[in-house]
């Protein structure tokens, strides 16, 4: 492409602009793909919901059996 420089950023810039831009996006995923705290925060995440439903069922089933001897122990009053 001969001709000016004034010709030459007009009509390249778009296009040295849009291979920066990719090249940005490009240099973000690579972070993102190397980055293991989100891992991490799941694998936190999946260990306390376990622990939650295991308090909630433990809660559940042992709260049936406090209610009945609480009951058996007032109707002996």
């Amino acid at each position: 492409m001969g001709g000016n420089l004034a010709d030459v950023l007009i009509f390249e810039r778009p296009r040295i602009e849009g291979v920066v831009r990719r090249k940005q996006k490009e240099k973000i995923m690579k972070k993102l793909m190397m980055e293991e705290s989100g891992q991490g925060m799941v694998e936190y995440i999946i260990i306390v919901m376990l622990i939650a439903l295991v308090a909630i069922v433990g809660v559940t089933a042992l709260g049936n059996r406090t209610k009945a001897a609480f009951s058996d122990a007032a109707g002996a009053f």
